[in-house]
């Protein structure tokens, strides 16, 4: 689409007038000779043909191409139309000295002349200036497909949604990357509800200057970037912390709805926003003077938004500029929906369906990671396993409706008490287990001792009816050793359940017999 320049300024513009009104009288000139000498039609013709040639040759030099070849074609035509021009100009100035004298001739052909230099000229620089911008144009171009490259086989790599945003907010920020000051992620959770989940920049402009001259001497690469994960979490851990408080809703956000409806990018300025609008509020706690919103779009489900913004710099964000951001948004969405089914299909596959925890798939690999993670730090790990007491007899007498309330309360008790490190299984039926890495057999009973007091005060129907009047368990309690399998371990542990059982019930067994394996 042809766009036609700015205005020049009012001086300019007006010797450019003046001349070109002077060079069509000349113009003129050369018609009305044609009317002298060849004749009447003739003259009208070549009128007609050079004022249309002129006026065209005048637009087209001041029309900006859309692409190199209506550049060339356009060069081309303006050359030629003002050749056309310019002979007019030469007959004109010969009719002049044939009926006016020279002075007035002499002043025609340097009119002519001076506007046909000017124009030339003018040209030249509108050339230059637009090869100037096809080549900054092609640049930057050129520098995104080049990080879209290298983010894409990066992204990759991982199929961890953590990893993946840290990737994609590097993409936008590094100066590698696309080079803006700062970037945001918010995680949309269903119902129009967004939740900030992460970001990587500056918190204020000061905080930039220190990064980019820290940037700066390190020599970073956009791989660096993407490698120093935990140091971008530790340094941007105030951005972090402000991000993750803030909670949008597409009902409260005349923009946010707009962008979900239409699956489009916007340009966002402080005073574009309504004050009641929640993204008001949150441009004014970041300090954001310019944002885009970009909307992460997989299978036509809207997953989140991206933000972008220069509080640094406070270089203006285009329209192009969103154009341009898009490809590697589109592209970072399917990324993290596939990592989100991933880790959907994951925990399916490791989850108990009924009581929400790990079950004996997941145990198994996860023991078989501790006891070599135990191999190499010596790590303290011990393991609980768990069996409902007379919990059969529960289920003849109460159904096995109530008996499944009673297994999920139990699992809100292991997993209130596994801690950050620890991991609570179903072993199968009525069985339990609760693995505690960095905990000693000492520390594993307490927490043995803590659940048989939660599990007491399960309250349920008929628990009162069970041989203790309420609900208990035995518990079997074991440590890895040195030499031992995961396979050891578990059977220790179960052992000492045993030994717990054929002792009463209701009661807590440590293994701490010797045993290599």
């Amino acid at each position: 689409m042809v766009q036609f320049r700015k205005a020049l300024p009012r001086r300019r513009e007006c010797i450019y007038m003046w001349t070109a009104a002077v060079s069509i009288f000349v113009i003129l000139c050369g018609g009305a000779a044609l009317f002298l000498f060849p004749g009447r039609l003739a003259g009208w013709m070549f009128t007609a043909a050079v004022m249309t040639a002129s006026v065209f040759g005048m637009v087209l030099e001041g029309a900006d191409a859309s692409g190199p070849a209506f550049t060339a074609a356009v060069a081309a035509a303006a050359v030629f139309l003002n050749l056309i021009s310019l002979s007019a100009v030469v007959l004109g100035v010969s009719v002049l000295f044939l009926y006016f004298g020279q002075p007035i001739a002499w002043i025609a052909a340097v009119t002519g002349a001076a506007f046909f230099i000017y124009t030339g000229a003018w040209m030249i620089r509108s050339r230059e200036k637009k090869e100037t911008d096809w080549m900054d144009f092609y640049h930057h171009q050129s520098k995104n497909l080049h990080v879209l490259r290298e983010i894409s086989l990066v992204m990759q790599s991982t199929l961890e949604p953590t990893r993946l945003s840290h990737i994609f907010l590097t993409s936008l920020t590094a100066g590698y990357g696309l080079g803006y000051n700062r970037a945001m992620l918010f995680i949309h959770k269903g119902n129009g509800e967004f939740y900030g989940k992460a970001a990587i920049g500056p918190l204020t402009a000061e905080q930039g200057y220190d990064v980019w001259e820290n940037v700066a001497v390190q020599k970073w690469t956009l791989r660096d970037f993407i490698l120093q994960q935990k140091e971008a979490e530790s340094n941007d851990s105030e951005l972090n912390s402000l991000l993750q408080t803030m909670h949008f809703s597409n009902k409260d956000s005349s923009i946010l709805y707009q962008m979900v409806a239409d699956r489009e990018p916007l340009l966002l300025h402080p005073s574009s926003l309504e004050a009641q609008d929640q993204l008001s509020g949150w441009m004014a706690s970041f300090s954001i003077s310019e944002a885009a919103v970009l909307p992460l779009t997989a299978n036509d489900k809207i997953i989140g938004f991206a933000a972008v913004d220069n509080i640094v710099d406070n270089r203006p964000i285009t329209y192009e500029d969103l154009d341009q951001l898009m490809p590697l948004v589109n592209q970072a969405a399917m990324a993290m929906e596939n990592a989100y089914l991933y880790e959907m299909t994951k925990s399916m596959a490791w989850k108990d369906g009924l009581t929400g925890l790990y079950n004996k798939r997941y145990l198994e690999q996860q023991l078989a990671h501790v006891v070599d993670s135990f191999s190499r730090n010596n790590k303290e790990v011990s393991v609980l396993l768990l069996d409902i007491d007379y919990f059969k007899q529960f289920n003849d007498t109460n159904g096995h409706l109530l008996g499944d309330e009673v297994l999920k309360a139990l699992a809100e008790v292991l997993q209130n008490l596994s801690g950050e490190s620890g991991s609570a299984c179903r072993f199968g039926g009525e069985e339990f287990v609760l693995l505690l890495p960095g905990a000693s057999l000492e520390e594993a009973g307490q927490t043995a001792e803590q659940i048989m007091e939660d599990v007491k005060k399960i309250e349920t129907a008929g628990a009162a009816s069970q041989p203790f009047g309420h609900i208990s368990v035995s518990i079997g309690g074991a440590e890895l050793r040195r030499g031992m399998t995961a396979e050891a371990l578990l059977h220790e542990a179960d052992q000492a359940a045993y030994e717990a059982k054929r002792n009463g019930r209701n009661q807590m067994v440590l293994h701490e017999r010797e045993m290599y394996v």
